[in-house]
């Protein structure tokens, strides 16, 4: 090959590679996925040795329809048809009061309340003996209460120590025989801080110093059914508490709630 044609051959190749290598280059860039976001870890939260309820709001419940079974008129006449529960610690004494207090909203409601306990645990509620009421006849059993949480202090909040007694500011107990007269309670009480292992079953956490609702499940649905009612509480209970009720009633319904 003469010397003019190796010549021209070696600036065609170069022509074609200055050509040839950004357009390679160009679809290199083309082809390069784009780099992602790298992604948000978030630990998942520990589990708790129970789980810890929710709010609940129950602005809206209807009262079961249905009769009275409580001896006693609404609280807002009064509570000369109630015994008092006052329970000093069996450390500290502290200062146990129930009495009535007006209200924007009820007028005259029930308050509960311990002051100076230390960290100790005591009551103060109202209870009446209802002298084996016989409930046997009824479809359906409710426990409906309209409390209030403003302050809670104890050992055992929500139950969340079980091995000492239920604490809170406001909570109410039924105690029943069942078919074969075997004693039993049924209870549930209202917290209004968090409270690490609250029992879900037999506590409901509320909004602090607001009223609430509650209505609880149907009380023939337990594992052993009540046949006869012999007392019904409410109270609070612990180191240091104030709550109030303005409504409570023990009530035997025909119809279910939905």
């Amino acid at each position: 090959m003469e010397a003019r044609e190796l010549r021209s051959v070696i600036i065609v190749g170069m022509i074609l590679s200055g050509l040839l290598i950004p357009g390679l280059a160009c679809n290199l860039v083309r082809l390069r996925p784009t780099a992602s976001p790298a992604p948000t870890v978030t630990k998942a939260p520990q589990p708790t040795a129970r789980p810890t309820a929710t709010p609940f709001v129950q602005s809206t419940t209807k009262s079961p329809v249905g009769k009275s079974l409580l001896s006693t008129p609404p609280l807002a006449k009064g509570i000369a048809g109630w015994k008092q529960w006052l329970q000093g610690g069996s450390r500290v004494a502290g200062h146990n009061e129930v009495r009535r207090v007006d209200d924007p909203t009820y007028g005259k409601v029930v308050e509960f309340s311990r002051t100076d306990g230390g960290n100790d645990g005591g009551a103060a509620g109202i209870y009446q003996s209802l002298n084996t009421v016989d409930v046997s006849d009824y479809p359906h059993l409710y426990v409906r209460l309209v409390g209030k949480v403003l302050d809670e202090k104890g050992g055992n909040l929500a139950n969340s120590n079980p091995a000492w007694f239920p604490e809170g500011a406001v909570q109410v107990r039924v105690k029943y025989l069942t078919s074969n007269e075997k004693e039993q309670e049924w209870y549930h009480g209202f917290y209004a801080w968090p409270v690490p292992g609250a029992d879900a079953d037999h506590f409901t956490r509320v909004s602090r110093g607001e009223w609430f609702t509650y209505v609880s499940p149907d009380l023939t649905t337990l594992p052993e059914r009540p046949r006869y009612i012999t007392e019904f509480r409410v109270y609070g209970f612990g180191w240091e508490f104030r709550g109030q009720v303005a409504e409570v009633d023990l009530i035997g319904s025909s119809v279910g709630q939905p």
